[in-house]
């Protein structure tokens, strides 16, 4: 009989792990389950973090792309900017000069025929009143 229940005690336990119950066999696989998820969301986070790095390396070389060529543009209308003003003032000062040396032709001519200078100032307040004046409407 000794020998019966140390086979009966060797016994036991493997029936028992036979005889698993079911709501520990849920557990179990609950448990699996759960550690198989755990480790996608790691690999996911792990990817999303190696996304997001990408991303946001390449938004700052577009950003840096874009000052370079923000400044590049700037640099650009800069040098633009003071062609045309040398130009211009350039420019001005032949116009001015044009102007001065006209008029001071025109004062020698003044000068020198008063009287016909009289005669081409009338002509030219005729005509222009000409152009200018009022039409009259006849009814």
């Amino acid at each position: 009989m000794a020998e019966q229940t140390a086979n009966e005690q060797t016994a036991a336990p493997s029936s028992a792990d036979d005889t698993v119950r079911p709501i520990d066999r849920a557990k179990d696989t609950v448990n699996q389950k759960l550690g198989k998820a755990r480790e996608r969301l790691e690999e996911v986070a792990g990817e999303m973090g190696d996304r997001w790095q990408d991303v946001s390396a390449s938004a700052r070389r577009a950003s840096a792309q874009v000052k370079q060529r923000a400044d590049h543009a700037r640099e650009v209308a800069r040098e633009r900017y003071e062609v045309a003003s040398e130009q211009l003032r350039d420019g001005y000062g032949r116009v001015r000069e044009d102007v001065g040396s006209a008029l001071d032709d025109v004062n020698g001519f003044v000068r020198e025929n008063p009287g016909r200078a009289v005669l081409i100032a009338a002509a030219a307040g005729f005509l222009v009143g000409l152009i200018f004046r009022p039409r009259r409407r006849y009814d």
